[in-house]
């Protein structure tokens, strides 16, 4: 028995004759536990003398045109730093705007051929764009009617299934052209985790699209942030900007939003009919200005700085009419006080928890 079962090699004859089968099965059992924490200490301590063995490696110089003429520093080990390391240590070695844009990188390899528009492939390239749009890569909206108020060329997207397939064709368009900018990886596991935000949109019409701005809103920040040489936005750190987001977003929507819940339509409508009251001209919002809900506009707050939309420095922003503009926080913290926002010196949407 003892060279058929190997367990039962470390027992005597006759402990083996005495025992009963209950008590074998359960020295088995721990045999085979013992076992698997052996294998498991095995492979955790060559991880960690494969990394305290980790030595730098000279990379020769040589051609690389990055289509038939690869450079083998393309083919070194996966760096093994922080994500956010990565990231940084890419601002500072390609600079602000990356490289020349390409098209001819082999998605269909991957099942996502034609999934990218030539606008999606041009701002995939430049790291700190603010441009980049989760539409550029949705390969059913092509061809559809456009009804998008942001973007001529590109359609809204009108089903959570439609954003998940861009989503898919935007993450492997970047581990062709950036591999080592994660945020999309970060961005994809904060929306897995949520199930894409379903218990927040669940009643609300344009799931989707309200979505989809959601994660157009992370893509720009993100590009904020590697221009000025910031981390990108953690999943963890996404949990927080969602809330916020969708906290403003919601209550910009109003009743007509909420078509089962006749009583958050109540709820909507009293902020905007305070706020009118308090501030009538409010309501009268100029064209140059962005196009927001009354409650969530300031004569002399800009709304793009609020949604990482706006690129000038501090002092210098005003409108076309030449009405400066602060750059602080127009989130309106107390629900009563629809007029008075929060001034602090942190975008809305970002920022508040």
């Amino acid at each position: 028995m003892k060279e058929k079962f190997a367990f039962l090699r470390d027992y005597s004859d006759s402990f083996i004759e005495q025992a009963g089968l209950e008590v074998l099965i359960k020295a088995e059992s721990v045999s085979r536990k013992m076992s698997d924490q052996d294998r498991s200490r095995k492979a955790e301590d060559k991880l960690l003398a494969n990394r305290e063995s980790l030595k730098p490696v000279w990379v020769e110089g040589g051609e690389d045109n990055r289509i038939d003429c690869l450079h083998k520093g393309r083919f070194l080990a996966g760096a093994a730093c922080s994500a956010q390391k990565l990231w940084l240590s890419a601002r500072d070695f390609i600079g602000a705007k990356g490289h020349s844009p390409l098209s001819s990188y082999d998605m269909s390899s991957i099942g996502l051929g034609g999934s990218v528009s030539a606008k999606g492939w041009v701002e995939i390239h430049d790291p700190s764009s603010t441009s980049l749009s989760i539409r550029h890569f949705n390969l059913s909206g092509i061809s559809k009617p456009n009804s998008s108020t942001r973007d001529p060329d590109f359609p809204d997207l009108e089903d959570i299934s439609e954003i998940k397939n861009a989503l898919r064709a935007l993450k492997g368009a970047m581990a062709f052209v950036h591999p080592w900018n994660r945020s999309i990886d970060a961005l994809e596991s904060f929306l897995v985790q949520s199930s894409f935000c379903s218990a927040d949109l669940s009643g609300l019409d344009k799931q989707a699209q309200l979505l989809s701005r959601f994660v157009d809103f992370v893509l720009v920040e993100n590009g904020n942030r590697f221009r000025d040489r910031e981390p990108f936005l953690s999943t963890r750190e996404l949990r927080n900007t969602w809330s916020d987001f969708f906290s403003s977003k919601s209550s910009t929507v109003g009743a007509k939003q909420r078509s089962n819940s006749h009583s958050f339509a109540k709820q909507q409508v009293k902020p905007v009919q305070f706020a009118q009251k308090q501030s009538p001209g409010l309501n009268q919002l100029p064209s140059d200005r962005y196009n927001v809900a009354p409650f969530l506009f300031n004569d002399d707050i800009c709304v793009l700085w609020n949604i990482g939309k706006c690129l000038k420095a501090p002092g210098t922003c005003s409108t076309k009419k030449g009405t400066p503009l602060r750059h602080v926080c127009n989130f309106r913290p107390d629900p009563s006080k629809m007029d008075t926002p929060c001034g602090k010196q942190h975008p809305a949407f970002t920022f508040h928890k």
